[in-house]
């Protein structure tokens, strides 16, 4: 499981963006715009800088053994609950006493993931 926390968007300066256009393909320029205009989005909407690309990380996480660091964690999905019904909710402290049964990533290698995205986007035209 990979968690909101670990977003690819927390370096300053966007300098994926460049680095997809230099590509000079259609495909890095499409992706380039999309990077920049879910910026724009989630700046305005939340205040952060950058935008999440959460399938790319969790694909990527599958590909590359250790680019997200993981913590073993309990995690359930809530079911009962009729404000949190279908919530994933993961026990960070162990306050419920129960064993872990997820590796949770927390943490990814921001430039080894930059990397691995421009390398898979420069396979197309």
């Amino acid at each position: 499981m990979v968690t909101g926390r670990v977003r690819v968007d927390r370096a300053r300066g966007r300098p994926d963006i460049p680095r997809l256009e230099a590509l000079g393909t259609q495909t890095g320029r499409v992706f380039a715009d999309l990077l920049r205009f879910f910026a724009i989005f989630h700046r305005e909407r939340y205040g952060w800088d950058g935008s999440p690309i959460h399938d790319a990380v969790a694909v990527a996480r599958l590909v590359a053994p250790g680019l997200v660091t993981e913590v073993p964690y309990r995690v359930d999905v809530e079911t009962e609950s009729e404000l949190t019904r279908g919530r994933t909710v993961v026990d960070l402290h162990g306050l419920r006493g129960l064993p872990p049964n997820v590796a949770v990533g927390i943490e990814i290698d921001r430039p080894r993931f930059i990397d691995l995205l421009v390398e898979a986007i420069a396979s197309f035209p």
